[in-house]
Protein backbone atom coordinates (compact mmCIF):
# COMPACT_ATOMS: atom_id res chain seq x y z
CA UNK A 1 0.00 0.00 0.00
CA UNK A 2 2.83 2.42 0.84
CA UNK A 3 4.50 1.76 -2.54
CA UNK A 4 1.30 2.46 -4.47
CA UNK A 5 0.64 5.62 -2.43
CA UNK A 6 4.18 6.82 -3.13
CA UNK A 7 3.71 6.12 -6.82
CA UNK A 8 0.45 8.10 -6.92
CA UNK A 9 2.09 11.02 -5.07
CA UNK A 10 5.06 10.96 -7.46
CA UNK A 11 2.72 10.86 -10.47
CA UNK A 12 0.79 13.88 -9.14
CA UNK A 13 4.01 15.82 -8.54
CA UNK A 14 5.29 15.08 -12.04
CA UNK A 15 1.99 15.99 -13.67
CA UNK A 16 1.95 19.25 -11.69
CA UNK A 17 5.43 20.08 -13.00
CA UNK A 18 4.28 19.46 -16.56
CA UNK A 19 2.09 22.58 -16.37
CA UNK A 20 5.04 24.88 -15.79
CA UNK A 21 6.48 24.74 -19.34
CA UNK A 22 2.98 25.22 -20.81
CA UNK A 23 2.56 28.38 -18.77
CA UNK A 24 6.01 29.55 -19.85
CA UNK A 25 5.21 28.70 -23.46
CA UNK A 26 1.88 30.55 -23.21
CA UNK A 27 3.70 33.61 -21.85
CA UNK A 28 6.21 33.51 -24.71
CA UNK A 29 3.50 33.13 -27.37
CA UNK A 30 1.42 35.95 -25.92
CA UNK A 31 4.33 38.41 -25.83
CA UNK A 32 5.51 37.30 -29.29
CA UNK A 33 2.02 37.97 -30.66
CA UNK A 34 1.98 41.43 -29.07
CA UNK A 35 5.46 42.21 -30.45
CA UNK A 36 4.46 41.01 -33.93
CA UNK A 37 1.59 43.52 -33.96
CA UNK A 38 4.14 46.35 -34.03
CA UNK A 39 4.95 45.48 -37.68
CA UNK A 40 2.98 46.43 -40.78
CA UNK A 41 2.81 42.69 -41.61
CA UNK A 42 2.53 40.89 -38.22
CA UNK A 43 2.55 37.45 -39.87
CA UNK A 44 6.03 38.13 -41.24
CA UNK A 45 7.50 38.36 -37.71
CA UNK A 46 10.51 36.17 -37.05
CA UNK A 47 11.85 35.54 -33.55
CA UNK A 48 15.15 34.37 -32.12
CA UNK A 49 16.79 34.05 -28.71
CA UNK A 50 13.42 34.26 -26.91
CA UNK A 51 13.33 33.32 -23.25
CA UNK A 52 11.00 33.74 -20.29
CA UNK A 53 12.15 34.29 -16.73
CA UNK A 54 9.97 33.96 -13.61
CA UNK A 55 8.54 37.23 -12.30
CA UNK A 56 6.28 36.97 -9.26
CA UNK A 57 3.30 34.89 -10.46
CA UNK A 58 4.02 35.34 -14.18
CA UNK A 59 7.02 35.65 -16.52
CA UNK A 60 9.02 38.39 -18.17
CA UNK A 61 9.75 37.52 -21.80
CA UNK A 62 12.60 38.88 -23.87
CA UNK A 63 14.13 38.14 -27.22
CA UNK A 64 14.70 39.48 -30.71
CA UNK A 65 12.19 40.15 -33.50
CA UNK A 66 12.36 41.06 -37.17
CA UNK A 67 9.52 41.68 -39.59
CA UNK A 68 8.66 43.27 -42.88
CA UNK A 69 8.48 47.06 -43.02
CA UNK A 70 6.25 49.20 -45.25
CA UNK A 71 8.52 48.48 -48.25
CA UNK A 72 8.22 44.71 -47.74
CA UNK A 73 11.83 44.26 -46.67
CA UNK A 74 12.88 42.68 -43.38
CA UNK A 75 13.97 45.37 -40.95
CA UNK A 76 16.65 43.40 -39.10
CA UNK A 77 16.39 42.03 -35.59
CA UNK A 78 15.72 44.28 -32.62
CA UNK A 79 15.23 43.32 -28.99
CA UNK A 80 12.01 43.36 -27.01
CA UNK A 81 10.82 42.80 -23.43
CA UNK A 82 7.26 42.12 -22.32
CA UNK A 83 5.05 40.69 -19.59
CA UNK A 84 1.99 38.65 -20.59
CA UNK A 85 -1.43 39.83 -19.41
CA UNK A 86 -0.02 43.30 -18.63
CA UNK A 87 -1.43 46.02 -20.86
CA UNK A 88 1.21 48.22 -22.46
CA UNK A 89 4.10 46.24 -20.98
CA UNK A 90 5.89 45.67 -24.30
CA UNK A 91 9.18 47.54 -24.62
CA UNK A 92 11.00 47.61 -27.93
CA UNK A 93 14.72 48.33 -28.08
CA UNK A 94 14.35 51.31 -30.37
CA UNK A 95 11.48 52.96 -28.52
CA UNK A 96 11.95 56.21 -26.66
CA UNK A 97 9.96 55.07 -23.63
CA UNK A 98 13.04 54.39 -21.51
CA UNK A 99 16.74 55.26 -21.92
CA UNK A 100 18.82 52.73 -23.82
CA UNK A 101 20.92 51.98 -20.72
CA UNK A 102 17.79 51.05 -18.73
CA UNK A 103 16.55 48.84 -21.55
CA UNK A 104 19.94 47.12 -21.65
CA UNK A 105 19.84 46.48 -17.90
CA UNK A 106 16.30 45.05 -18.03
CA UNK A 107 17.17 42.90 -21.03
CA UNK A 108 20.31 41.54 -19.38
CA UNK A 109 18.38 40.70 -16.20
CA UNK A 110 15.68 38.94 -18.20
CA UNK A 111 18.23 36.88 -20.14
CA UNK A 112 20.10 35.96 -16.95
CA UNK A 113 16.89 35.09 -15.10
CA UNK A 114 17.73 37.62 -12.40
CA UNK A 115 14.94 40.12 -13.05
CA UNK A 116 13.21 41.25 -9.85
CA UNK A 117 10.27 43.59 -9.66
CA UNK A 118 11.29 46.85 -8.06
CA UNK A 119 9.09 48.02 -5.21
CA UNK A 120 6.77 50.87 -6.15
CA UNK A 121 7.51 54.03 -4.27
CA UNK A 122 4.60 56.27 -3.46
CA UNK A 123 5.45 59.93 -2.98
Amino acid sequence: MIKSSSFVLLALMVSGCADIPDTKERAIKQVENEAAQTFKDPESAQFKNVTASPLDDTFIVCGEISGRNALGAYSGFSRFIGVPDQKDSLLMEDSEVIPASHFQSLYDDCKAGTFRRQPTRLE
